[in-house]
């Protein structure tokens, strides 16, 4: 009885989406599912320069819409990560955030941060776009020490 409601629910609130959202919403919920499962089989750069390769719009220039596009989408892959089969992490929807915005031609670039938490080392991926964090509250980002860029050599 408790997943027929939990799914009646879910449906009452995917329902009044606009045919846009929930488009994006089910783009953002398989893209999830397939970065999970390839971070999990394959190493984090095969899957990053697989998203890569995906088709990439011509970049836009920051505008109030292109703001405002970011933070929409930026609602529905953390919804979409939310109403998983399983919890989405951080990485996962930064990774498909990225690609979605991609596809739009807003470009951003990935960060991953870490800290210590007494005897705990913590990590936390996110998105920038025109130097600003993604849909994070403010001074969380502050918290990580972003990590620096590794260049495979060849």
């Amino acid at each position: 009885m408790g997943w027929c409601s939990l799914l009646k629910r879910r449906w009452q609130t995917v329902r009044h989406l606009s045919w846009w959202d929930g488009w994006i919403l089910l783009q953002a919920w398989v893209g999830l599912l397939v970065v999970d499962l390839g971070l999990r089989l394959l190493p984090f750069g095969r899957v990053k320069d697989w998203l890569a390769s995906r088709p990439v719009a011509e970049t836009r220039p920051l505008s109030a819409g292109t703001t405002a596009t970011v933070q929409r989408l930026r609602w529905l892959v953390t919804a979409a990560g939310q109403h998983h089969l399983y919890p989405m992490r951080c990485l996962q929807q930064a990774l498909v955030l990225q690609w979605l915005l991609s596809r739009r031609g807003i470009q951003t670039e990935l960060k991953i941060g870490v800290r210590k938490e007494k005897d705990q080392l913590c990590a936390h991926a996110w998105l920038e776009h025109a130097s600003h964090s993604i849909g994070e509250c403010p001074g969380v980002v502050d918290t990580f020490a972003p990590l620096s860029a590794i260049i495979p050599q060849r």
